[in-house]
C-alpha cells in the first residue's frame, strides 16, 4: 500500500510543503485548499497504481486495466512515481504567487516530470520474444541533457529566493527565459527521445505503440503551448512548463501502461481532439480580446463549435486508431469467414480474404498444416490448392515462444546478429517472401501455421496486426483441428497398412529364420538320436522307447537310469524329439565336468544352462554329482521353461538316502524313471547293432561298408558285453582296424586279433577256419 512505502510519504511531504507555502502566500484562499488536497490525491492514486501490478503480454484480446506494470521492472516503477510526484508538486507550487521561490518549485515539478517520463521512456519493457533492446537504446542520455537545462531553470529563481540581497542585479526576465529555455529544450529532447525509441527498437513488439504515442503526445502539447504563447493565453514562462508537465507525464503513461494500444488509443483521441479544438479556443480567446463587447455570443459560438469538432476528433482519431492499415482489415474479414461451418470451405475462404492484401511478391498467404505436411494455399480463381510442403521445426519451437505465438520478420532480423542459430530461418521466410508466421494449435499442441506475405510492405508488424493473426490462427486452429483429424486419421491408416504389411513381411522372415533353426536343432537331435533308434525289436528296448515317448509328454522330469557304457545322449535326444519342445535346443550337461560346478554360473542370467536350454530340454548327465547348490538351483527353476531328462546310475530314492541328490531335485524327479536296456537284454536287435556299427565303422575307417562272417556275428550275439554300446563300438573298431586292408568282412580270427575271446563252451571256438582254407579266403578266394 501507499502509506506503506517510504518514497509516497516523501513526495506527500513535498508537495504538501508547496501547497502551504502557497497557501500562506495567498492568505489563505480556498483554492489554496483544493489544490493541496488535489495534489496529495493525485499522489496517493498515482503510487497506488503502481504499488502492485504485473506485466500483460498484452495479447489476450481481453479488456485490461491501464495500470502499470512495473514489478517486472523496478526502474520502470520509480520512474512513473517521480513523473506523478513532479507533476504534483508543480500543480502545488502553481498554486502560489509569481515569485521567485514558487518559479523555482514550479521549475522542479516540471524537471522530475521531464526527467521520470525520459527514463520511463527508455526502460520501455518489450512483450518478450527474440526482439530485445540493446544496450545503446537503454542509455539515459536524453535524462541528462534535460537535466542539465532544468538546472539552470531551478537554480536561478531559487538562488533569487533562497539569496535576494546577493541576487538583486538578477532580472526577472532572465528567470523567464532560462524556464523557456528548459521547457522547449525538454520537449524538444523528449521529442527526439521517443522517435530514436520508436525507430531503433521497431523489432520488439509493443515498444512502438508506446513511443509512438509519447511522440504525439509530446508534438501536440509542443504546439499547443506554442500557440497558446502565441495567442497570449497565457505567458509563454507559464504555458510552456505545463505543456512539459501534460507531455510527461503521456509519455510516462505510454511507457508504462499495462496495455500498449490503450495507451496509443487515447492518446491519439486526446490529440486528436487537441488538435482540432484548440485552434477553434485558440479563435475564440482571439476574438474575445479582438472584441471584449462580443464576449458571450462568441463563447457560444466556439462552445458549439469545440462540441463538434470534438465528435470529428473522436472519428479521426478511430480511423487512425491502432487497429492497423489494410493487412488489419483483411485478418478480421479472414477470420470472419473462417467461421463457415464446413472446415475446408472456412479455410478456402479465410486463405482467399488474405491473397494479395500487401502486394503480390512471394507466395500468397497460405497454411502450412503438419499432419500430413502440406502448404494450403488459394489461386486467384479461388480454389485450393495443396503442396507438400514441411516448416523448419525449429521456426515452429521459436514461434511458439513469441507473443502471440507469431514470428515476425523483422523479429529474427534484430536477433540475427547476435543469434547464428535464426539465421537460417530468417533466409526461410525472406526467401518465400514472408512477414509474419503465426503458429496454429490445438489441444496436443501445434498442428500448423498461417504465413503472411511481406508484399511490398516495408513497415514493421505492429500490436494490432499481431492480436488479429492471432485471433484468426485461433479460429483457424479450431477448423484445421477437425480438418486434421480428419487427415491424421487417413494417414494413419496408410501409415498402419503399410506397418501391418511390414510387421507381416517381417513375421514371415522371422518365422522362415526360426523355421530354419529349429530344423536345424531337429536334424541335431536326430543325428544324436540315430543310435537308439536303430533296432527296437526286443521287447526290453520296445518297452523303454514306449515308457520315455509317453512321458515325454508330459510336463515332468524324466529319469534314466543307465548302466555303464549306454549311449544316453542318444536315449535323452529320443526323450527331447518325443516332446512338445523338439524344436527348441537340447543342451547337455556333464555332471562329472568341474566346470558345471560353479555356482555363479547357475545363477548368471546369461550363462546359466537352464537360460540357454529355455524352450529346449536341458540333459543333465551324473546329475547327482553336482553340488547341492546347483542341485537345489535346478529344482527351483520353473517347470515351464524347459523340458529336464536327469541321467542317473542308480534309482532316486537310493541316491537320495546317500546325500547324493538334494530332496528337493529328488522330489521333482519323483518316479519317473526308466531303466535303459543293457546290450545283454537286446538279444534280438545285437545283430542289427552289430551290423550298423560295421557299416559306419568301415565307410569311415576304410571308405566302404564291412560285414561279418556267421561264425564272428554268433559268437558276438552269444556275448553279454558289460561295456554295452561303449564296448561294442571299441571292438568292432579294433577289429576292422586289424583286418587286412583288401578285406570286406570280419572274421571270428579278426576279433580275437582285436582282444575279443568267445565264451567259454562256445560250439564256434571248435569250428576254426583251417589256416589254409583262410588264406586262400583273403587272396580272393571262397571257402566252404
Amino acid at each position: 500500500m501507499p502509506w506503506q512505502d517510504r518514497s509516497f510519504w516523501i513526495a506527500a511531504v513535498i508537495v504538501a510543503y508547496a501547497s502551504v507555502a502557497g497557501l500562506r502566500a495567498t492568505g489563505g484562499e480556498p483554492t489554496g485548499f483544493v489544490v493541496l488536497g488535489l495534489s496529495l490525491l493525485v499522489c496517493l492514486i498515482g503510487f497506488r497504481a503502481t504499488d502492485d501490478v504485473t506485466n500483460s503480454n498484452g495479447l489476450s484480446g481481453a479488456a485490461t486495466s491501464d495500470a502499470m506494470p512495473t514489478s517486472a521492472n523496478p526502474e520502470l516503477r520509480v520512474a512513473a512515481r517521480l513523473t506523478i510526484t513532479g507533476a504534483a508538486l508543480f500543480v502545488a507550487a502553481s498554486s502560489g504567487t509569481h515569485s521567485a521561490g514558487f518559479v523555482a518549485g514550479e521549475n522542479t515539478g516540471a524537471a522530475l516530470t521531464s526527467v521520470g517520463s525520459l527514463w520511463a521512456l527508455a526502460r520501455i519493457t518489450p512483450l518478450g520474444g527474440v526482439a530485445t533492446a540493446s544496450q545503446a537504446s537503454r542509455r539515459l542520455d536524453a535524462v541528462v541533457f534535460t537535466a542539465l537545462f532544468w538546472i539552470v531553470a531551478v537554480a536561478l529563481p531559487g538562488a533569487k529566493a533562497v539569496l535576494p540581497e546577493r541576487s538583486k542585479e538578477l532580472d526577472g526576465l532572465v528567470l523567464d527565459y532560462a524556464t523557456v529555455v528548459a521547457s522547449l529544450g525538454s520537449l524538444g529532447v523528449g521529442l527526439f527521445a521517443a522517435a530514436r525509441i520508436a525507430t531503433v527498437r521497431r523489432a520488439e513488439l509493443g515498444v512502438g505503440e508506446r513511443a509512438r504515442a509519447a511522440l504525439w503526445v509530446g508534438s501536440v502539447a509542443l504546439a499547443v503551448g506554442v500557440m497558446a504563447a502565441g495567442a497570449d493565453v497565457l505567458a509563454p514562462e507559464r504555458v510552456l512548463p505545463l505543456s512539459v508537465v501534460i507531455a510527461s507525464c503521456g509519455s510516462a503513461y505510454a511507457a508504462s501502461t499495462r496495455e500498449p494500444e490503450a495507451a496509443l488509443r487515447l492518446l491519439r483521441t486526446i490529440v486528436a481532439a487537441a488538435i482540432i479544438v484548440m485552434p477553434v479556443l485558440l479563435g475564440v480567446v482571439f476574438l474575445v480580446h479582438r472584441r471584449p463587447d462580443l464576449a458571450g455570443p462568441i463563447a457560444f459560438v466556439g462552445v458549439g463549435l469545440g462540441a463538434a469538432a470534438a465528435l470529428v476528433a473522436r472519428r479521426v482519431a478511430g480511423r487512425d486508431g491502432p487497429r492497423g492499415g489494410r493487412l488489419g482489415d483483411a485478418l478480421r474479414s479472414a477470420t470472419r469467414a473462417a467461421m463457415t461451418p464446413d472446415p475446408e470451405d472456412a479455410l478456402r475462404r479465410a486463405l482467399f480474404e488474405l491473397r494479395g492484401v500487401l502486394g503480390s511478391d512471394g507466395e500468397p498467404a497460405a497454411l502450412y498444416r503438419f499432419f500430413p505436411p502440406e502448404r494450403l494455399s488459394v489461386d486467384r480463381a479461388g480454389y485450393m490448392q495443396t503442396l507438400r510442403a514441411e516448416v523448419p521445426s525449429r521456426l515452429v519451437a521459436l514461434a511458439d515462444e513469441e507473443p502471440g505465438r507469431v514470428m515476425r520478420i523483422e523479429a529474427l532480423e534484430s536477433a540475427a546478429v547476435r543469434r547464428p542459430e535464426v539465421r537460417p530461418l530468417m533466409a526461410w521466410m525472406e526467401e518465400r517472401g514472408l512477414l509474419a508466421v503465426s503458429v496454429v494449435r490445438d489441444a496436443d499442441g501445434p498442428i500448423g501455421v498461417v504465413v503472411v506475405p511481406r508484399g511490398s510492405r516495408t513497415a514493421p508488424s505492429i500490436l494490432s496486426e499481431v492480436r488479429a493473426l492471432r485471433e484468426l490462427s485461433d479460429r483457424l486452429g479450431a477448423v484445421l483441428g477437425v480438418s486434421s483429424m480428419l487427415a491424421r486419421s487417413r494417414e494413419r491408416e496408410v501409415v498402419a497398412r503399410s506397418s501391418v504389411a511390414q510387421i507381416e513381411n517381417e513375421r514371415q522372415r522371422v518365422e522362415a529364420e526360426l523355421g530354419r533353426i529349429q530344423g536345424q536343432f531337429v536334424a541335431i537331435a536326430q543325428l544324436l538320436e540315430r543310435p537308439a533308434r536303430v533296432a527296437v525289436y526286443s521287447p526290453a528296448a520296445r518297452a523303454a522307447v514306449q515308457r520315455l515317448e509317453w512321458l515325454a509328454q508330459t510336463n515332468d522330469a524324466v529319469t534314466l537310469l543307465s548302466a555303464p557304457g549306454i549311449d544316453v545322449v542318444a536315449w535323452a535326444a529320443l526323450v527331447h524329439l518325443a516332446s512338445p519342445r523338439k524344436t527348441g535346443v537340447m543342451v547337455v550337461k556333464d555332471g562329472g565336468n568341474a566346470a558345471e560346478h560353479d555356482v555363479a554360473k547357475w545363477h548368471d542370467r546369461v550363462t546359466n544352462p537352464m537360460t540357454a536350454a529355455a524352450g529346449g530340454t536341458l540333459v543333465l548327465l551324473d546329475a547327482h554329482l553336482l553340488p547341492a547348490l546347483v542341485q537345489m538351483r535346478i529344482a527351483s527353476a520353473t517347470r515351464d521353461d524347459f523340458g529336464l531328462v536327469v541321467v542317473l546310475p542308480r534309482t532316486v530314492d537310493s541316491l537320495a538316502a546317500n546325500g547324493k541328490l538334494v530332496e528337493t531335485l529328488a522330489d521333482r524327479l519323483g518316479a519317473r524313471a526308466v531303466a535303459l536296456p543293457e546290450i545283454s537284454a537286446r538279444a534280438e536287435d545285437l545283430s542289427l547293432l552289430i551290423l550298423d556299427k560295421l557299416t559306419r565303422v568301415g565307410q569311415r575307417v576304410r571308405g566302404a561298408p564291412m560285414g561279418i562272417e556267421p561264425h564272428a556275428m554268433a559268437a558276438l550275439v552269444e556275448y553279454n558285453f558289460p561295456g554295452n554300446d561303449i564296448e561294442l563300438e571299441a571292438l568292432l573298431l579294433r577289429a576292422v582296424l586289424a583286418t587286412p586292408t583288401d578285406a570286406k568282412v570280419i572274421t571270428i580270427r579278426d576279433l580275437e586279433g582285436a582282444g575279443f575271446s568267445p565264451p567259454p563252451g562256445s560250439t564256434r571256438r571248435a569250428k576254426r577256419v583251417a589256416p589254409a582254407a583262410e588264406g586262400k579266403r583273403r587272396r580272393g578266394g571262397k571257402t566252404s
